[in-house]
């Protein structure tokens, strides 16, 4: 298989993994192949700025599902916004899963308006301290 092929391969399959909610061991090892692939100058700017791969990672599926349901209803992120009375670029924060910049009642406001509150649960559950932390259980 060529790199070209190896790549799109890759590409596929973290792709698909960007939906699923991912258990623990999984999200360990994703984070450990991304390290290893982006190299050591990767990791030093992670840890200077207090990056977490691995929360990023557990976000993802959220910040991935929300963004594919909005699309499916035909909803733009202005629409969203309007109706949520908020700002787009605060959803844009959650859709890009940008952790620093997360505020925690929009996104669940955003959650339940796309009508992902039973996955989000499971979601939840999986990732309780995470959660936690970002202020999303209530």
């Amino acid at each position: 298989m060529s790199a070209r092929e190896e790549s799109k391969t890759l590409t596929k399959k973290v792709d698909s993994l960007r939906r699923h909610i991912l258990k623990d061991g999984e999200i360990k090892v994703l984070a450990a192949h991304v390290r290893k692939s982006l190299g050591p100058a990767f990791s030093k700017v992670v840890d200077k700025f207090g990056l977490d791969i691995e929360d990023a990672l557990r976000f993802q599926s959220l910040a991935c599902r929300l963004t594919e349901a909005r699309l499916s209803k035909g909803i733009t992120p202005k629409d969203a916004a309007t109706a949520l009375k908020v700002a787009k670029y605060k959803l844009d924060y959650i859709e890009k899963a940008s952790l620093s910049n997360i505020n925690p009642e929009i996104t669940l406001r955003y959650i339940e308006f796309l009508g992902l509150s039973n996955w989000f649960g499971r979601l939840k559950k999986a990732n309780a301290e995470l959660a936690g932390r970002l202020g999303l259980v209530p």
